[in-house]
């Protein structure tokens, strides 16, 4: 038997209120670039115009 499916179920969870959401962000991508400081080295593209 499987368990039933219900929104009431599983932890409680309940975002922060972030009052600015640039601010957000702006935290965000401060850790996101003291985790990965450089950005990895691009492998060259196929091909050379992809204009329409």
């Amino acid at each position: 038997m499987q368990p039933p499916f219900v929104a009431e179920g599983g932890v409680s969870y309940r975002t922060a209120d972030a009052t600015d959401p640039v601010d957000a962000w702006i935290q965000l991508m401060e850790a996101v670039e003291a985790l990965c400081p450089q950005w990895p080295r691009r492998e060259p593209s196929i091909g050379e115009s992809y204009r329409l």
